[in-house]
């Protein structure tokens, strides 16, 4: 029942906050960890298994989110170093989506009691607009 309700709080975020960008890694993430869970059930034998597809999740977001930001976003220059702006991106969001969404999450649901479901709304309001900042006057500056 908990995952019909994360993909169903998946969903309401998407209708909320429709950039692209900004959601990649959020989407990413619900949607592995709630087809497993449905799939495979909460056996602690699929840890590595879950730690191995967050990872893969996690490139994938942000080379998705890179290629937007550099082509559509904030238009890339063409002396600008790929590479550099690329890995300043993965730190960015390292440090926003796994960093702070997770010390967030811990403090909002463990700590104030908010619900599973909408703790994550709550963290894509804070997170999106920071990731945003981050990269147009860093990562892609």
């Amino acid at each position: 029942f908990s995952s019909i309700l994360v993909l169903i709080s998946l969903l309401f975020s998407c209708l909320i906050f429709s950039s692209k960008v900004g959601t990649s890694l959020f989407i990413c993430k619900s949607l592995i960890t709630s087809c497993s869970e449905i799939i495979l059930g909460d056996d602690l034998k699929i840890y590595t298994q879950l730690s191995f597809l967050f990872f893969i999740s996690f490139v994938l977001s942000v080379l998705w989110s890179f290629y937007w930001n550099k082509n559509f976003v904030f238009k890339l220059r063409q002396n600008t170093n790929l590479f550099q702006a690329l890995l300043k991106t993965y730190i960015s969001y390292s440090l926003t989506g796994l960093i702070l969404s997770g010390i967030m999450l811990y403090v909002l649901v463990d700590i104030l009691g908010f619900s599973e479901v909408f703790a994550p709304l709550v963290i894509l309001m804070i997170t999106v607009p920071l990731n945003f900042f981050l990269n147009k006057f860093w990562s892609f500056k």
